[in-house]
């Protein structure tokens, strides 16, 4: 009976110290002058039943340390922890490192077409019109031409979102 408690203590306590996976990552910043802000206010998130914070240092480096085998994602944020930037199905190995370099911020797609509204599907300019973001007060008193001015996308806006709206198609681009 007593070799019988020992095996359980023992398959217990490697279960809950045995998890030494973990994940370090470094930021390739794009912008310099973004250094200094991401420096103060950055943050790497780990995004499981509850979130972990890492905060990152002057090198531009963050870890997370004794995780578990599993997938992870991570998200990093600089202003007042909105997640901006989010890595998929990072895979964890019991004793082993998984290192991320990240592009920060990432390029974004809607970038390339900041100054031409042509849209991609039917290639025309004629029905395409601003995307607004905000809060969009309604006073009741708009005409059609002022409804057709812009389309309303909401508040939440991401730091890599669509320019333009092509009528047309409902596409945003």
């Amino acid at each position: 009976m007593k070799f019988y408690y020992i095996k359980i203590f023992s398959i217990l306590t490697a279960l809950c110290f045995g998890q030494t996976g973990k994940i370090t990552g470094h930021l390739i910043v794009t912008k310099k002058e973004d250094q200094k802000n991401i420096i103060q206010h950055g943050a790497a998130i780990l995004n499981m039943e509850y979130k972990e914070f890492a905060s990152i240092d002057k090198e531009l480096n963050f870890v997370f340390d004794s995780l578990g085998t599993d997938t992870f994602e991570i998200s990093i944020s600089t202003v007042f922890y909105y997640q901006d930037t989010t890595i998929k199905k990072i895979v964890v190995v019991d004793g082993k490192t998984t290192h991320l370099e990240i592009l920060y911020p990432p390029i974004c797609t809607y970038d390339k077409n900041k100054g031409d509204k042509t849209c991609p599907v039917c290639n025309k300019q004629d029905q395409v019109i601003p995307i607004a973001y905000g809060l969009i007060v309604d006073t009741g008193k708009k005409s059609k031409k002022e409804e057709a001015e812009y389309f309303t996308a909401g508040c939440v806006v991401s730091g890599c979102d669509p320019h333009w709206y092509c009528k047309r198609d409902k596409k945003k681009f």
